[in-house]
């Protein structure tokens, strides 16, 4: 099925088989399997899913992730994020960060690679085998960013 909603408060989204596409919203938690869900401007997102494309616009708060198979872009967290938890396999993985955001970061994979801004202060890098890890902060520490991921890579990118 296809759902196109433009704006919405909080929203508890249960799916699969799917095409949802939400313009603005407050907090959204979702399950969805073999799908796309779409989001331009949003709160914070919560949720799983399974072979779907996952698309967002800009999150200003927070984005708690977990899913298998698929894709998972992020155009822009926003300045003031507090936030990101992504727990995946075989799905790439690209968020877009604020330049005014701060932010300690944390990125393991296994079987993919990590990239970050060139001005990221990294405190651990280390490649052993099929295994990429790397820590540090950018501009500071207000926010958290934690991904751990399999299978896939992960890009981390100024706005």
């Amino acid at each position: 099925s296809t759902i196109e909603i433009e704006k919405a408060g909080n929203i508890d989204l249960v799916a699969d088989y799917s095409t949802i596409t939400i313009n603005q919203a407050n907090d959204i938690s979702f399950n969805l399997d073999y799908g796309n869900l779409t989001i331009n401007n949003v709160h914070s997102i919560e949720g799983n899913s399974d072979y779907t494309q996952l698309k967002f616009g800009k999150i200003t708060d927070v984005l708690d992730v977990k899913g298998d198979y698929g894709g998972l872009r992020v155009d822009e967290m926003g300045a003031d994020f507090s936030r990101v938890n992504i727990e995946t396999q075989y799905i790439g993985v690209k968020i877009g960060v604020h330049n005014n955001s701060s932010f300690k970061f944390y990125g393991n994979t296994q079987y993919g690679e990590v990239k970050v801004p060139s001005n990221m202060n990294i405190t651990n890098h280390l490649e052993k085998n099929s295994r990429t890890e790397i820590e540090g902060t950018y501009n500071g520490t207000r926010g958290e960013i934690k991904i751990n991921t399999q299978y896939g890579s992960v890009k981390i990118t100024e706005k």
